[in-house]
């Protein structure tokens, strides 16, 4: 099975055993407001939204003739996610919002050479992306649907130890960095009084910068209060880049948990 059904395997488990959760007596008849309710034309709201991502990361990173191929398993992504920092930021008046999105991964990874010139590599990848999108509420009620646009700064730091093969081993270490226009939406549907789930899909690139970039991310979710969530899900974000003989065609995706903090 590959990473990806397994990843997705384990979601599944995971979302429905929440979803079978019954609720502490008396929670059914309390109706819990969402905390991230449309604004009225009036007033704005903002929603902080931290998170944790346990990101793997596959594909070819390299320069030149110099490709490395990496091939995380769902059992090495905690192991080799150094660091990371992950926070979503929403201000929505009315139908309209703002949103930036950002996160920072430094990954660590085993990968592979074409060909018998070196042997194996270690790659470490550092990847920044921060989003700058304008939202558009097109559907209200238990069911929201936003429609998105604007940009993503995409930001990739490499360094690939090579060890001998025919050649002796090497050490290599490139960076790149871009902006890619980016179009999507953010659906999101209110199970029951305290249950939502979302699903948000996004996709970009188009040869402005990168060749294409897109990104699905799907979740649960559960209101704890008046003006907080938590909420479970699985994020797979997917570039394909190249420029002067730099190649950066991987996918990044895992298990993703946060909150929703709004005021």
């Amino acid at each position: 099975m590959g990473k990806n059904h397994i990843q997705l395997a384990t979601l599944a488990t995971v979302t429905t055993l929440l979803a079978s959760a019954p609720l502490h007596a008396g929670e059914k008849d309390a109706i819990v407001p969402a905390p991230h309710a449309p604004a009225s034309d009036d007033g704005w709201q903002f929603t902080f939204s931290p998170y944790a991502w346990a990101a793997g990361l596959d594909g070819s990173v390299g320069l030149g003739n110099v490709v490395a191929n990496v091939d995380q398993s769902f059992s090495d992504i905690l192991e080799n996610l150094d660091i990371g920092a992950m926070l979503h930021f929403e201000a929505r008046k009315g139908r309209w919002a703002f949103m930036l999105d950002g996160f920072w991964l430094r990954l660590e990874a085993d990968a592979d050479t074409p060909g018998p010139l070196y042997g194996a590599a270690e790659a470490e990848v550092e990847e920044l992306r921060l989003s700058a999108l304008l939202a558009y509420r097109a559907i209200e009620g238990p069911t929201t649907l936003d429609l998105l646009a604007g940009l993503s700064y995409f930001s990739v730091d490499t360094d690939l130890e090579l060890t001998p093969g025919l050649l002796a081993g090497r050490e290599l270490s490139f960076s790149e960095d871009w902006i890619d226009p980016v179009i999507g939406f953010h659906l999101r549907h209110e199970l029951c009084e305290r249950w939502f789930s979302m699903l948000r899909g996004e996709i970009g690139g188009f040869g402005a910068g990168s060749d294409l970039t897109w990104q699905v991310m799907t979740g649960v979710g559960y209101r704890t209060g008046e003006s907080s969530e938590v909420f479970l899900g699985y994020r797979h974000l997917d570039i394909d880049y190249s420029d002067n003989g730099f190649t950066y065609d991987t996918s990044t995706s895992g298990i993703i948990v946060g909150m929703n903090f709004s005021f």
